[in-house]
């Protein structure tokens, strides 16, 4: 299976207004709030005219509307040159999210150190996210030498201004004893901050250091209940995790309807063994059975709304002891996993911050 043991560069936060004065001020104000109501193209023409007036903070603003297409056309060159403006301009936002196109080549050459140069600029500022992403950069030795401790230091500095992405990096380098000593209890107190922020990575995490009794007491139920948070945020290791518990009824009744829908959530995220699973349940449930699983299974993928029982599953427990269902042997008990483990991830913040 597929585990979470690399770095995260993720951050979502509201917009703010910051301080020029002026039409300026204005225009960005009239922009956001014209954001806010969905109205994307007024958006576009008030910051236009800010951001034409040298306003870092439309320019900010530009450069996200034209990378996400809302208002305009999407075009990655486009938010890129928005992002420089106000990038050259010392918005620290606009000078990480620059960073972050560079490192994934978005609209600009791919280029490792160019995005190490405009994250430092950005976390010189005091910007979390911009600690984060160096802190992944050193960690992983892209455009920079590798180096595990100051990806720890800067996960610290970025996980105390209660950055999600940086408190589950931290967890995972606790975990695996990378630039610091070795400590599952840490590990899993850096996890549950980040997933009480409801980050589904750091939920999947927890739940595995619960279901290994890792740096903390193994707790079946607990492990299921966070592996659930995660599964209905789409996590399809989560998806695949809580699908053999339900399969087994390890930590919950057993229920192999929902067992199905789990994998067949998984399945096309390319998980280990998700089809594999899913094709073994699906000699085991009626046609009945099966019409519902597929319905659960298309209501987690399009809404994150996963039932704590199926009905079908349960009308037959009403008629026999469903715990004598047969069990298959190629669906094993989901067995211990490195909870310091994942992938690395970028992603642009659901909108911008002035960094006035």
């Amino acid at each position: 299976m597929k585990v979470w043991n690399q770095p995260i560069a993720i951050l979502a936060i509201a917009a703010l207004i910051g301080g020029n004065a002026g039409t300026v001020i204005a225009g960005v104000a009239d922009g956001i709030a014209a954001y806010d109501k969905e109205d994307y193209g007024k958006a576009v023409i008030e910051f236009k005219e800010a951001a034409h007036k040298a306003d870092k903070t439309a320019q900010n603003w530009l450069g996200f509307l034209y990378y996400w297409g809302k208002g305009v056309k999407k075009d990655l060159k486009e938010a890129a040159d928005w992002y420089r403006k106000a990038a050259d301009q010392g918005d620290a936002e606009a000078q990480w999210r620059l960073g972050l196109m560079y490192a994934e080549g978005e609209g600009i050459e791919k280029n490792a150190r160019e995005a190490v140069d405009w994250f430092r600029k950005a976390a010189d500022l005091g910007h979390a996210g911009a600690k984060n992403s160096l802190g992944v950069m050193y960690a992983k030795g892209e455009g920079i030498e590798k180096n595990a401790r100051e990806a720890v230091d800067l996960y610290r500095k970025a996980a105390d201004q209660k950055l999600a992405a940086a408190q589950f990096n931290l967890g995972m380098m606790y975990a695996k004893g990378e630039g610091i000593e070795k400590n599952a209890r840490k590990a899993v107190d850096w996890y549950r901050k980040a997933a009480q922020q409801g980050l589904a990575e750091a939920q999947f995490n927890l739940g595995v250091m619960y279901g290994n009794g890792e740096g903390i007491e193994k707790n079946a139920r607990e492990a299921v209940d966070w592996h659930r948070k995660a599964a209905e945020q789409g996590n399809a290791d989560a998806q695949v995790y809580l699908g053999r518990c339900y399969y087994h009824g390890i930590g919950v009744a057993r229920d192999k309807v929902l067992a199905y829908a789990l994998f067949n959530s998984a399945a096309p995220e390319g998980v280990e063994d998700s089809v594999q699973h899913r094709n073994v349940v699906e000699t085991e449930l009626s046609p009945q059975q099966l019409v519902e699983a597929q319905i659960i299974s298309s209501a987690l993928r399009e809404k994150g709304v996963l039932p704590k029982k199926s009905r079908t599953w349960m009308e037959i427990s009403e008629r026999s002891n469903a715990a004598k269902e047969p069990i298959s042997q190629a669906i094993q008990p989901q067995s211990a996993i490195n909870a310091g483990s994942g992938k690395a991830v970028y992603s642009a913040p659901s909108q911008p911050v002035s960094q006035r």
